[in-house]
Protein backbone atom coordinates (compact mmCIF):
# COMPACT_ATOMS: atom_id res chain seq x y z
CA UNK A 1 0.00 0.00 0.00
CA UNK A 2 1.02 3.58 -0.51
CA UNK A 3 0.50 6.25 2.13
CA UNK A 4 1.21 9.68 0.66
CA UNK A 5 2.80 12.11 3.13
CA UNK A 6 3.68 15.75 2.82
CA UNK A 7 6.43 17.22 4.99
CA UNK A 8 9.31 19.64 4.97
CA UNK A 9 12.68 18.59 3.61
CA UNK A 10 15.14 18.31 6.52
CA UNK A 11 18.24 18.45 4.35
CA UNK A 12 19.73 17.69 0.95
CA UNK A 13 22.67 15.34 0.57
CA UNK A 14 25.03 15.48 -2.36
CA UNK A 15 26.09 11.98 -3.37
CA UNK A 16 28.94 10.97 -5.63
CA UNK A 17 28.72 7.66 -7.47
CA UNK A 18 31.93 5.72 -7.81
CA UNK A 19 33.25 5.87 -11.35
CA UNK A 20 30.83 8.63 -12.40
CA UNK A 21 31.26 12.37 -12.63
CA UNK A 22 29.03 14.89 -10.93
CA UNK A 23 26.79 14.60 -7.90
CA UNK A 24 23.18 13.68 -7.25
CA UNK A 25 21.14 15.75 -4.80
CA UNK A 26 18.88 13.67 -2.62
CA UNK A 27 16.30 15.02 -0.18
CA UNK A 28 15.73 13.66 3.33
CA UNK A 29 12.80 14.29 5.68
CA UNK A 30 12.29 13.68 9.40
CA UNK A 31 9.89 10.80 9.98
CA UNK A 32 8.75 8.90 13.07
CA UNK A 33 9.54 5.20 12.59
CA UNK A 34 8.10 2.48 14.82
CA UNK A 35 9.56 -1.01 15.25
CA UNK A 36 7.97 -3.00 18.07
CA UNK A 37 8.11 -0.82 21.18
CA UNK A 38 10.74 1.49 19.68
CA UNK A 39 9.74 4.85 18.17
CA UNK A 40 12.42 7.14 16.83
CA UNK A 41 12.46 10.28 14.71
CA UNK A 42 15.05 9.78 11.98
CA UNK A 43 16.11 11.36 8.71
CA UNK A 44 14.65 9.29 5.89
CA UNK A 45 16.25 9.37 2.46
CA UNK A 46 13.63 10.15 -0.17
CA UNK A 47 15.19 8.08 -2.95
CA UNK A 48 12.88 6.12 -5.22
CA UNK A 49 13.23 2.48 -4.08
CA UNK A 50 10.85 1.02 -6.66
CA UNK A 51 12.28 -2.25 -7.87
CA UNK A 52 14.16 -2.92 -4.61
CA UNK A 53 13.18 -5.70 -2.21
CA UNK A 54 12.76 -3.28 0.72
CA UNK A 55 10.97 0.09 0.44
CA UNK A 56 12.95 1.48 3.40
CA UNK A 57 16.35 0.71 4.88
CA UNK A 58 16.73 0.95 8.67
CA UNK A 59 20.11 2.39 9.54
CA UNK A 60 22.37 2.93 12.51
CA UNK A 61 20.68 6.19 13.57
CA UNK A 62 17.45 4.30 14.26
CA UNK A 63 19.15 1.32 15.91
CA UNK A 64 21.80 3.18 17.97
CA UNK A 65 21.45 2.47 21.69
CA UNK A 66 18.31 0.34 21.42
CA UNK A 67 19.11 -2.69 19.29
CA UNK A 68 21.83 -5.15 18.41
CA UNK A 69 21.95 -6.66 14.94
CA UNK A 70 22.50 -10.42 14.64
CA UNK A 71 23.24 -10.97 10.94
CA UNK A 72 22.61 -14.71 11.29
CA UNK A 73 18.86 -14.06 11.84
CA UNK A 74 16.11 -12.56 9.69
CA UNK A 75 12.66 -11.09 10.36
CA UNK A 76 12.80 -11.43 14.14
CA UNK A 77 10.46 -8.50 14.90
CA UNK A 78 6.74 -9.18 14.45
CA UNK A 79 4.58 -6.67 12.58
CA UNK A 80 1.98 -5.13 14.91
CA UNK A 81 -1.39 -6.77 14.29
CA UNK A 82 0.08 -9.43 11.99
CA UNK A 83 0.89 -13.08 12.66
CA UNK A 84 4.55 -13.53 13.59
CA UNK A 85 5.39 -16.21 11.02
CA UNK A 86 8.83 -16.05 9.40
CA UNK A 87 8.87 -14.44 5.97
CA UNK A 88 10.38 -16.26 3.04
CA UNK A 89 13.07 -14.60 0.95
Amino acid sequence: KEYPLEMAVARFAELKKRGEEGVTRRAAALLDLVMGDITRTVKVNLADREGFEFPLLIGRDFLRGVAVVDVSKSYTQATPGAPSAPRKK
